[in-house]
């Protein structure tokens, strides 16, 4: 049993550690946004393309095609882009997520790929909603924190399998 613990604890500290590039990305991002939060400012922007992704490539799901995750990729200002996801078929989909991209994307239909966002001439952007007076950063301190202490955690883990690596070595 002790066994089997220790190494479901190894495989969950092995992914928390190879997905820390992706942790560390996202807290550069929302770091950058929250600070940067009063320069953006709400504009209507035109599209230069939209780009549509499947984001889910494994074989089983090419089979299913009715079962399919899109990522959306709005490119807008020459290199700029937002991204949307349609993830009605996640296991924990967001219902916030879904209606707002679906929101967004018939809002371009409607609007000659015209779309209203947060802007800033060097940062990419958000999506901006009609009723919203400032970006919406609500839920970016509690990302920040959660990517902080994944991060502590990898870093940790590498320290302490390197120790353990080096007493091993020391008692050969």
């Amino acid at each position: 049993m002790k066994k089997m613990i220790s190494f479901i604890v190894l495989i969950l500290l092995t992914l928390n550690f190879l997905t820390s590039p992706f942790q560390m990305l996202n807290l550069i991002e929302k770091g950058t946004w929250i600070k940067h939060k009063t320069e953006f400012k709400r504009k209507l922007i035109k599209t230069d393309s939209i780009v549509l992704r499947d984001a889910d490539t494994s074989p089983a799901s090419r089979r299913e095609t009715s079962k399919k995750t899109y990522l959306h990729f709005i490119y807008y200002d020459k290199g700029k882009f937002i991204s949307l996801q349609d993830n009605s078929q996640a296991l924990f989909h967001s219902k916030k997520e879904l209606i707002k991209t679906r929101k967004t994307l018939k809002y371009l239909e409607e609007h000659n790929d015209s779309l209203l966002i947060w802007y800033h001439p060097k940062l990419n952007g958000q999506i901006a909603l009609a009723e919203e007076n400032e970006m919406n950063t609500s839920g970016f301190l509690l990302q920040i924190i959660l990517n902080i202490l994944f991060l502590v955690t990898a870093i940790g883990s590498i320290i302490w399998l390197i120790k353990k690596i080096n007493n091993k070595n020391e008692e050969n």
